[in-house]
């Protein structure tokens, strides 16, 4: 009867050290750089489990190949396949030997991995993987992966100056990951920016999404709403409150009076309806937007806002003009209040960050009337 192993034990075998001997190809598609070639363009497509058998194959055909290796690691990365990931890594290290910057890549991986899979004392240890890296090889200063890896685990792990440190050596050394360290330092830094002066934002601050919850929060204990805009909601119950039997999915939330009042100022964006408020649903850019547009109508008093950009042509290609968010977008790019990627893409349908949301409506409170109506 035949042996059932399971699939890490699979995996392991598949990945083996370089005496394992070779698979015997079955054909063109069944080779080395084909399968490298399958793996990455499924890793692309986002078919991580795809990515991972091609990957592991190519391994398979030929142990000592670096390649595979380490897109066999991405792949279990992607689809959280922890334990395969950290194998794959660990053969990959021990493969490169003493070539620091082949190991180096390998190492990312592994922080990266341990990152993503946040196990006991997580942090602790990917940030022993990287100074074990750093004693034994003084050239590895140079080589951003390394350095990238273990800045995104200290901004994981909230530890912002220790991160901003490591990210600011990978934008430095410069190669392929500048580009990403870059990034990733710049939203640190926003973070950072965005807790100050408000240590009930912190957490929020750190997400890479905000929910409607999040954003009530922010409109009234940082940005102060009502000081904005010189009033006070109205007493009065508004439309879709409650069910109809009086129900809500609100009401046991610390911030349910702020829902119920930013409801009662009728402002678009994130109301209730029919008592659903959806408190842990994540706020997109163009609902922001549209909220930011109702805020600037209010404190001006110029409707004609509402219709500036309608009847324009869009700069943006994921961006229609008959779009209802249109006006709201192009005025809140136009101000500064949102920005477009480094591909020109206006985004209105992915979550705003913490440190975006917050710093957006501070530089949206800093400007005066002139410069609103501009």
């Amino acid at each position: 009867m035949p042996i059932r192993f399971g699939v890490v034990a699979l995996a392991l075998l598949a990945l083996a050290a370089c005496e394992t001997a070779p698979a015997v190809s079955t054909g063109p598609d069944d080779t080395p750089a084909a399968l490298i070639a399958k793996g990455t363009r499924m890793l692309e497509l986002k078919d991580g489990v795809g990515a991972k058998t091609a990957f592991g194959r190519a391994a398979e055909l030929d142990p000592a190949n670096f390649q595979a290796r380490e897109g066999f690691a991405r792949a279990a990365l992607a689809i959280g396949a922890f334990d395969e990931g950290l194998a794959a890594a660990q053969a990959g290290r021990d493969l490169a030997g003493k070539d620091g910057p082949r190991r180096r890549v390998f190492v990312a991986l592994q922080i990266d991995l341990i990152s993503a899979e946040a196990r006991a004392s997580w942090y602790t240890r990917g940030s022993e993987l990287y100074w074990t890296e750093l004693r034994a090889d003084p050239t590895a200063w140079t080589d951003g992966p390394i350095h990238l890896a273990a800045g995104k685990i200290a901004a994981k792990a909230e530890d912002y100056p220790e991160a901003a440190r490591l990210l600011r050596i990978a934008v430095a050394v410069g190669g392929k990951e500048a580009q990403e360290a870059d990034r990733t330092l710049a939203r640190v830094e926003d973070i950072v920016r965005a807790s100050l002066g408000s240590r009930g934002l912190a957490a929020i601050a750190a997400k890479t999404a905000i929910n409607r919850a999040d954003f009530v929060a922010i409109l009234f204990d940082d940005f102060d709403l009502g000081g904005y805009l010189g009033a006070k909601a109205p007493d009065a119950a508004r439309p879709g409150e409650t069910a109809a039997d009086g129900a809500t999915d609100y009401a046991q939330l610390p911030v349910a009076d702020k829902v119920r009042a930013l409801h009662r100022l009728g402002l678009r964006g994130i109301e209730i309806a029919g008592g659903k408020f959806r408190p842990n649903d994540p706020v997109t850019r163009e609902e922001f937007a549209m909220l930011a547009e109702d805020l600037v109508i209010r404190k001006t008093g110029e409707a004609s806002l509402s219709r500036r950009y309608i009847g324009s042509e869009s700069p943006f290609a994921d961006l229609s003009p008959s779009r209802a968010s249109f006006n709201a977008m192009m005025s809140a790019i136009s101000r500064g209040i949102l920005s477009s990627d480094v591909r020109g893409q206006a985004r209105p349908t992915e979550p705003v960050t913490g440190s975006a949301a917050i710093l957006a409506m501070r530089a949206l409170r800093g400007l005066d009337k002139q410069a609103l109506l501009h």
